[in-house]
């Protein structure tokens, strides 16, 4: 999870979101560094990734800088947009990494960006979308996260789907962590 400084919006409009997800496919270039999932808010970004030791904080430091530079450039100003390091965690087990998947994929609808499930499926600045098969993926591999919940695509997508329903509007512990200030 990345912040901006102060919780001010680091994507203004489409554009920079559109320039940080193309940002994002260089620097999670499918070896080292791989998403499995995301989202973008107004004020900050889930990345759900898959990483060799040591990739992460190269591939996370190269994208905060790189869209940085962008944009200060694109709204003249200096100094640092994102706050303090990136938030990550480092999950071991595959019941943690599919309740971390739900909470990124779900942060518009608790967020008030979207305002239903069903809404979500159509909204372009997550993965869910893509997963569903409703886009094309604009950033990760979709079969690596749908493998999680089944085989084949089609009972994966139902499973996803279900996934999602479950944890609609109720609070998952695992938020308070992924929610807590990095430190």
């Amino acid at each position: 999870m990345f912040r901006g400084v102060a919780g001010f919006d680091i994507f203004k409009d489409d554009l920079d979101r559109s320039v940080f997800l193309a940002q994002a496919r260089d620097s999670f270039d499918g070896s080292a560094l791989r998403c499995l999932t995301w989202s973008l808010m107004d004020n900050h970004g889930h990345l759900a990734s898959q990483t060799r030791e040591g990739s992460l904080s190269v591939g996370m430091h190269r994208l905060e800088t790189r869209y940085a530079m962008y944009f200060n450039r694109r709204n003249q100003r200096r100094g640092h947009v994102v706050q303090n390091r990136f938030k990550s965690l480092l999950l071991d087990e595959e019941t943690y990494l599919l309740r971390v998947v739900r909470y990124v994929m779900l942060n518009p609808v608790e967020g008030g960006i979207v305002s239903s499930l069903e809404d979500l499926e159509d909204y372009p600045w997550t993965s869910y979308p893509a997963l569903l098969g409703r886009s094309q993926p604009m950033l990760g591999e979709t079969s690596l996260t749908l493998r999680l919940f089944a085989d084949g695509e089609d009972a994966a997508r139902r499973e996803l789907r279900a996934w999602m329903r479950a944890g609609l509007h109720k609070r998952d512990p695992i938020a308070t962590l992924l929610e807590a200030p990095p430190g």
